[in-house]
């Protein structure tokens, strides 16, 4: 929000744009983002340049790796700074501008598969801690200027495998 309110016009775009798919609708469904491309190259840039976590959760080699002059020793916690690969001029024309037309003709995604974009790391399974399940999950919400859960989530990230013939 703070990058549309402070580029009016873009904002402007967006909600033409999705005024253009959906018509006069008073609700927008999930069935409209498919065509919605505006709005999925301001989410990619917003991503890009403010990622949700700017260092992904620490990562540990399985073996000794040599990575641009840098000799990495299995066994070594590693931490991706998603920050400064967002930020990176050798990966990104006009780093520090949001400038979210760069992804209107582009197949970068935020999944995984594309390294130069990965606010949310690669991908992960979530399990519930001490093997609870989700139905048992307390979904009481707390009122107040925003609404929040009363209980925190706590959830664990595991390394997403793919059912065999899956895709990653």
């Amino acid at each position: 929000m703070t990058e549309l309110l402070t580029h009016s016009n873009i904002m402007k775009k967006l909600q033409t744009d999705a005024k253009s798919i959906a018509g006069n609708k008073t609700h927008i469904t999930e069935d409209y983002l498919e065509g919605m491309h505006y709005l999925k190259a301001v989410l990619k840039e917003t991503h890009r340049l403010h990622p949700p976590v700017p260092l992904l959760v620490p990562r540990v080699s399985r073996t000794q790796v040599k990575i641009n002059g840098y000799e990495i020793q299995a066994g070594s916690q590693v931490y991706i700074n998603a920050w400064a690969i967002g930020r990176d001029p050798s990966s990104w024309e006009r780093p520090d501008e949001f400038y979210q037309e760069r992804f209107l003709n582009s197949d970068v995604d935020y999944k995984g598969h594309n390294f130069e974009l990965v606010p949310f790391g690669s991908w992960f399974d979530w399990k519930l801690p001490g093997g609870a399940r989700g139905e048992d999950l307390d979904v009481t919400e707390s009122p107040g200027l925003t609404i929040h859960k009363k209980l925190p989530l706590l959830a664990v990230p595991t390394m997403y495998r793919a059912a065999p013939g899956g895709v990653a």
